[in-house]
């Protein structure tokens, strides 16, 4: 994770670069870990790229879970014409909830 903000102790706020996957490089994969909160939190997450020409990342799967003392959430993209390429994508992510 490369920064958080949170405000008013409800909202947290994140980005981060999602990394090519080592065997895969046409699916990519990115986890947060915040504080737990209070029961579970809404989240969305967008993938944007400035180097891309076209070639898009598209988030199929959103998981949250504790693990010990944090909520891990864990971002999964993958290219949905399966072609791979090396451009850097970002993701941002926004959770609402109440933290404990």
């Amino acid at each position: 994770m490369l920064t958080q903000i949170t405000l008013a102790n409800q909202h947290v706020m994140c980005f981060g670069t999602l990394p090519m996957n080592l065997r895969t490089d046409h699916v990519r994969e990115l986890q947060f870990s915040l504080p737990k909160f209070k029961s579970i939190p809404t989240v969305s997450a967008t993938i944007h790229s400035d180097d891309s020409t076209g070639n898009v990342m598209v988030i199929w799967n959103i998981e949250k879970k504790i693990i010990g003392n944090a909520y891990v959430i864990t971002i999964s993209a993958i290219s949905p014409d399966g072609a791979p390429n090396d451009f850097i994508y970002k993701c941002d992510l926004v959770v609402v909830g109440e933290l404990e």
